[in-house]
């Protein structure tokens, strides 16, 4: 069953598909989120060592990740000094062909950027100092990969050299942000505080009141009821746990039949969407309630009358929507009669009251991930025979990739009986609607005979005008 989002391999957090990642190329499945790459927090087999590609978008199971055009270089200072300088005019070295054979396949990374020359205040510290100089000094690397990490040496130049700044990584300790050193004559590696530069280009040294701390991590979800999924399913099992709750399989399931009906990826179904649905599975009649109902009524058009009928089956099963308003439709041109184009050269007043005015926009039920998930437990429960058939009819004509190698849908995975409280649920649902339609047609009723006396005093009012018009030709006449 596969992830809706990635997740880091270091923290167990999960990755938001619009925040970044960093895939190792060497390990098997191996993800880091930005702050545990950032901080070289990694865990067994992974190593600083190992070639890594960086996602600036991570992207999920559903979408494509955007790869960046950076890579991230764990190398430390002394690493530079050891490489040897690059005479003019030599070629660049290759890299083993070890390290050659994945770049076959990633030819959109490309070299690490160099950073523009930063600005320095009068309170850079000591050892910052130091350490830039060390890493002006050194020529720029031929590879984004550190094959080793030698130690300090004991001298280091100081004299004034062109600085260049190659991208790298720092480790994040409770005190701030630090960067680690080496090791000397078996002694513990000692950690001195460190800040990277801020926006406008200068160091400033922490303190406890601006040190670093990462804040709490929450990833983004369109449906707060929503939990993605951490281990992927391998095949067929069982739709519901023996307490009537969907299991992994189901869920995922139908997280991939929502994103196979949510064609503009807007996180919701339409009411066209949900039917198209139910049409698939073969649903007719008032088993499609907005399909059902696509007729117009005096004062609301089809699709509006659709969608009240629609919410109201919303309601009644308690099935988790929104309201999103819907574009007003475009009256059609009627004819007018020639009575209404008399009254027309009277007055503007006489035409209003013989012409509807145009259909203004409603609100359309919308259904959540969560919604849809509720709303089709309810039918696989209620019927799990005709379910059956329903789904299989589904998938053979969705082809979804995450089911396309489980081959056919068993029967098995559905109870053997409908479930007893999903019967009941729908039973005091449908008593709801018909109630709440039976109020509704009766407030129409009313409507209609109000329109009906309306369109009677129009109607004499017209007579009389009419009247008026042929004495008045007749006197003029004569």
């Amino acid at each position: 069953m596969a992830r809706t989002h990635f997740g880091c391999d270091a923290c167990a957090s999960p990755i938001a598909p619009i925040d970044p990642r960093v895939r190792c190329l060497e390990c098997s499945e191996y993800d880091l989120c930005a702050d545990c790459a950032v901080a070289e927090r990694f865990t067994s087999p992974h190593t600083a060592a190992h070639q890594t590609l960086v996602f600036k978008m991570s992207g999920s199971s559903t979408t494509m990740g955007v790869a960046a055009n950076t890579s991230i270089v764990y190398v430390s200072v002394a690493a530079q000094s050891s490489i040897p300088q690059k005479s003019p005019g030599s070629p660049l070295p290759a890299l083993p062909p070890a390290l050659e054979r994945p770049t076959q396949h990633l030819r959109h990374m490309s070299m690490p950027q160099v950073l523009p020359e930063l600005q320095r205040t009068s309170t850079a510290s000591a050892l910052s100092e130091i350490a830039n100089q060390q890493m002006s000094s050194a020529s720029p690397l031929s590879s984004p990969i550190a094959y080793s990490r030698p130690s300090l040496p004991t001298h280091m130049e100081t004299s004034p050299q062109p600085q260049r700044h190659v991208r790298r990584a720092l480790s994040v300790s409770s005190a701030g942000i630090s960067r680690p050193q080496p090791q000397q004559n078996n002694s513990s590696p000692a950690v001195v505080a460190y800040t990277p530069p801020p926006c406008a280009g200068t160091f400033f040294v922490p303190s406890p009141a601006n040190a670093y701390s990462a804040p709490a991590y929450t990833p983004p979800s369109r449906d707060a009821a929503y939990t993605p999924l951490s281990e992927p399913a391998r095949g067929w099992g069982p739709f519901f746990a023996e307490d009537m709750s969907p299991t992994p399989v189901l869920t995922q399931l139908l997280d991939a039949i929502f994103a196979y009906l949510d064609t503009g990826r807007t996180g919701y179904l339409a009411p066209e969407a949900y039917s198209r649905f139910l049409v698939n599975q073969g649903c007719v009649g008032a088993e499609n309630s907005w399909n059902a109902n696509l007729t117009a009524s005096l004062g609301k058009t089809k699709k509006e009358a659709a969608d009240a009928a629609l919410k109201r089956t919303y309601d009644a099963l308690g099935v988790e929507h929104i309201l999103r308003p819907r574009a007003p439709e475009r009256p059609m041109s009627v004819r007018q009669p020639s009575l209404t184009r008399t009254l027309q050269t009277f007055g503007a007043s006489f035409a209003r009251a013989l012409v509807s005015p145009p259909t203004a926009g409603s609100a359309m039920p919308v259904l959540t991930r969560a919604g849809f998930a509720d709303v089709t437990a309810i039918a696989l429960l209620t019927d799990p025979a005709r379910a059956w058939v329903a789904f299989t009819r589904v998938l053979k004509m969705y082809a979804l990739p995450l089911t396309r190698a489980w081959g056919l849908l068993p029967r098995d995975v559905l109870p053997a009986q409908a479930d007893p409280q999903m019967l009941d649920r729908v039973a005091r649902g449908t008593a709801a609607v018909k109630e709440q339609g039976g109020r509704e047609r009766g407030e129409r009723i009313v409507q209609n005979v109000f329109a009906v006396e309306n369109a009677v005093a129009v109607a004499a009012l017209a007579s009389d005008t009419l009247s008026l018009v042929g004495n008045s030709v007749g006197y003029y006449s004569n």
